[in-house]
């Protein structure tokens, strides 16, 4: 039988780190013998490694050499292959378990390990396919956003604007009138036709350009301003304009 703790690999620095560790831990639970504890006291790990070989073979140091020996192998065992735990599973489930294992030709440990790492790939793809979405989601709505304010500023311009050319419209009727009196029974003589299609059409042009906002953001709400003025002048230049309503 080989003398205690000669299995140790004094060029295994990672070995020899975790046996003073382990000596100190199980030192501090008075679970190691005096003349081992002493030993913590050595300058470094290949110190303490080469005393530990040197102490004598029996039955106490070949024990702990044992316990320190298994604690190690558990300790790489679980580093490599993670740590071991207990639960229990429905016996439909272990079945289950069973049957999928021998199909993929894994054991069982193997399978639930893939299956698990399964589950966390799927989980993850769906976390970042919500999170594309969202943030797609969001930048379709801030671009709505930004539409919704630009349309907005658009109207309000041309309503702004058409305000604007109705209150000129309306006082410069009102100012006729109070000069020269009620439009509702005058008639345009023929003579005055061509000056009258030149200034409306004039006029009509200069609030088409305000209206031509809308015509960007796809308004259509009946005929344009020019349709509707040139309706004004066909019924004037056949002599049906009666009440200054543009009805015949």
């Amino acid at each position: 039988m080989a003398p205690p703790f000669r299995w140790i690999d004094t060029k295994d620095h990672g070995q020899l780190e975790w046996i003073c560790a382990y000596i100190a831990r199980r030192s501090s639970k008075g679970k190691m013998p005096y003349s081992l504890t002493h030993i913590l006291s050595a300058s470094n790990n290949q110190t303490l490694a080469e005393r530990l070989m040197e102490l004598p073979d029996d039955i106490s140091n070949r024990e702990v050499s044992r316990q320190m020996k298994g604690a190690w192998q558990t300790h790489q065992y679980r580093r490599q292959n993670g740590k071991q735990v207990s639960f229990q599973l429905p016996d439909i489930t272990l079945k289950q378990l069973d049957t999928l294992s021998k199909r993929i030709g894994y054991s069982k440990v193997q399978t639930l390990s893939q299956l698990i790492s399964n589950a966390v790939d799927e989980q993850r793809q769906d976390a970042e396919k919500l999170k594309r979405e969202r943030e797609s989601f969001n930048a379709r709505l801030k671009k709505q956003q930004e539409t919704a304010q630009q349309a907005e500023q658009v109207y309000s311009s041309a309503v702004n604007a058409l305000l604007s050319a109705l209150a000129d419209e309306i006082d410069h009727r009102c100012r006729y009138e109070a000069l020269v009196g009620k439009l509702e029974d005058a008639v345009i003589e023929s003579d005055a036709i061509e000056a009258y299609r030149d200034s409306v059409t004039k006029r009509a042009a200069e609030v088409e350009e305000e209206l031509g906002k809308l015509k960007i953001m796809r308004s259509r709400v009946g005929p344009s301003l020019n349709e509707r003025m040139q309706e004004f002048i066909r019924l004037h230049e056949e002599g049906h304009f009666e009440d200054g309503s543009g009805h015949s």
